[in-house]
């Protein structure tokens, strides 16, 4: 009667040894959430500053009043080019951002409470308000450059027919 109440060791190591790897395995995980969440802040934060500078970079450019050719901020347009390639690199990583949460959102490891797909969309939030600003400092540039440029000797144009008149001059 005893022996039919009496548990082997052989299960007994089988099954500690399955909950020590199930444990291994949910610390593993909880970690990978852990640091997941805290870069995704980081990236937020460098993201959300990116924007804030470039609002308050926009702000000064639209403040500042061209008065002639020598005003001109970006005379050889490496400051455009460097601008464009900054955006092509700012959507690459929001698509690679994107592709990460939707990974986290059909994950069946991750809980809704783990914050993980919250983390990501913050994050490409953050982006895209960066990317926004940016491409509007870039255009307050090319608008500031414009107004600074030479208007052809020939002034404003009254009329489109001036205008063409002075094209085919």
């Amino acid at each position: 009667m005893n022996s039919q109440h009496r548990i082997q060791p052989g299960i007994l190591r089988f099954v500690a040894e399955g909950l020590a790897q199930d444990s291994a395995r949910s610390l593993d995980l909880l970690r990978s959430i852990e640091i997941t969440v805290e870069v995704n802040e980081i990236l937020s934060e460098q993201f959300e500053t990116i924007a804030e500078r470039s609002k308050h970079a926009t702000e000064a450019i639209c403040a500042k009043s061209p008065s002639g050719e020598e005003d001109a901020i970006d005379k050889d347009g490496s400051v455009q080019e460097l601008l464009d390639r900054t955006l092509d690199v700012l959507e690459q990583l929001q698509d690679q951002m994107k592709a990460r949460c939707s990974s986290a959102r059909g994950d069946q490891k991750l809980r809704p409470e783990d914050g993980v797909v919250e983390s990501f969309v913050k994050v490409i939030d953050a982006m895209h308000d960066a990317h926004d600003a940016m491409n509007e400092f870039k255009w307050a540039i090319l608008e500031h450059d414009a107004d600074c440029s030479p208007l052809s000797g020939k002034g404003p144009f009254k009329s489109v027919d001036d205008l063409l008149a002075a094209i085919n001059s």
